[in-house]
């Protein structure tokens, strides 16, 4: 047992919000999914489509992470002769997203994110064309009815408790797309960020102030591609698969650290290390996994 950085160091404070990067997630997905959805005109006779596409995109590389996060874990708890906290129930409630249904372990803390952007996917099947209404009174009332359906229905295991964050994003997207009038995406900006303070104010505070930064930072570039570049490519692919890595990386680290344990320098080293070894890693997934879904995603009508 141990620790890279001791308690107080400057980079171990500023790593301890990396946890935020999952409210810009969905606020990034609320943007993006509608927006491309729109350009290529969705409709409800468009729903199965729409969902193959989503399912080929995301889900093969998911479960290549899963397996690879079980069989991981699984020889190195073998290894060190540790108690294995998960089952092959376990696996198969994290294949199919139902960890929070039935009080099971998630393998990797970010995949409840997935969970909930699952959810979304399904939401958007059914509310795209409300959202997209040629008549604004729709989607005024689309937009109430969710409010308030998230304003007292606010479960974090669930949509719901985020939507707040989707909402800021959906709302941008069509902003951009000019279905909205300045003043009439003030007011919804307005009530989403009402929204992200109702839902988040006796959780964490901080994430009001990131998904303000989202939005200035979604305007300021909105002539570029919200994600965009090499990291941005491999984006997905460094989501899903970082922490085994990390965790193998700084386990070895630790492993070996011995004396070293109080060198900050060597810290700094190891997390170097760590970091560049994901994004390594993620090339490697990215080029063997994900990109190939992406092809045949592309191949659904």
């Amino acid at each position: 047992k141990g620790s890279l950085l001791p308690e107080g160091n400057v980079v171990r404070e500023l790593s301890s919000y990396g946890y935020l990067g999952v409210h810009v997630f969905f606020i990034i997905s609320g943007f993006l999914v509608p927006y491309s959805a729109y350009l290529k005109g969705y409709s409800y006779s468009n729903w199965l489509s729409f969902l193959k596409r989503r399912l080929i995109r995301i889900e093969p590389p998911y479960i290549v992470s899963v397996l690879i996060m079980f069989t991981g874990y699984l020889l190195v708890f073998s290894y060190k002769d540790w108690h294995f906290p998960w089952t092959v129930f376990d696996l198969i409630y994290n294949l199919t997203y139902m960890v929070e249904w039935v009080d099971g372990k998630w393998f990797n803390v970010t995949y409840w994110t997935l969970a909930v952007e699952f959810q979304f996917y399904i939401l958007l099947m059914f509310t795209l064309p409300l959202f997209f209404h040629k008549s604004k009174g729709v989607r005024w009332i689309t937009y109430l009815v969710l409010f308030l359906l998230a304003y007292f229905i606010n479960s974090k295991s669930f949509l719901l408790g985020h939507w707040s964050l989707f909402m800021l994003g959906l709302v941008t997207s069509q902003y951009q797309l000019n279905l909205w009038t300045k003043m009439e995406y003030l007011l919804l900006a307005i009530a989403s960020f009402l929204l992200v303070y109702l839902q988040y104010k006796n959780v964490d505070s901080n994430v009001f102030v990131v998904a303000a930064i989202a939005i200035v930072v979604f305007h300021l570039f909105k002539k570029m591609k919200a994600v965009n570049g090499y990291l941005g490519d491999i984006s997905y692919s460094l989501y899903i698969t970082h922490c085994i890595i990390l965790a193998f990386v700084y386990g070895i680290g630790l492993e070996l650290w011995n004396g070293w344990v109080n060198n900050t320098i060597v810290g700094y080293l190891l997390v170097l290390i760590g970091v560049l070894v994901s994004i390594g890693f993620a090339h490697l997934f990215y080029k063997c996994i994900e990109r190939p879904a992406q092809n045949l995603s592309r191949k659904v009508k």
